[in-house]
């Protein structure tokens, strides 16, 4: 199995071997910058041109979650898998962390980052 994602809104988790997408969601309002996957917590998380993050069952490819709280688009979002959080980076150069535990997600901390007017499309975590 393989995820991708698309500018015209799609998610797509696709079985390798049928050659043939398991499902497609288009829930995103506009294109899919970013996804990653907890293995811990089995989500699928996506960002986009809206200001919402999204979570999904990487099973069934249903909705389970959305988080509030950038106020331009999300470029990036990642899974930190051993501090339980997820960390998403806008176009306005805020980068938030998201605290997870069990079903509950909350903003732990949002920081802009002002240098040079440069631009901040993803990031990595070391």
């Amino acid at each position: 199995m393989f995820c991708c994602s698309s500018m015209d809104s799609t998610l797509k988790l696709v079985d390798f071997e049928k050659k043939k997408p398991k499902w497609v969601v288009n829930e995103h309002a506009r294109g899919v910058y970013s996804f990653d996957y907890s293995r811990s917590y089995n989500f699928i998380v996506s960002c986009g041109l809206e200001r919402s993050i999204l979570l999904w069952n990487p099973f069934t490819g249903r909705s389970i979650g959305t988080l509030q709280g950038h106020t331009a688009s999300v470029q990036d979002v990642i899974v930190n898998e051993q501090d339980s959080q997820l960390v998403s980076v806008s176009i306005d150069k805020v980068i938030k962390i998201w605290e997870y535990t069990g079903q509950k997600i909350g903003s732990l901390l949002s920081h802009t980052i002002l240098r040079d007017n440069q631009w901040y499309v993803c990031i990595a975590l070391f």
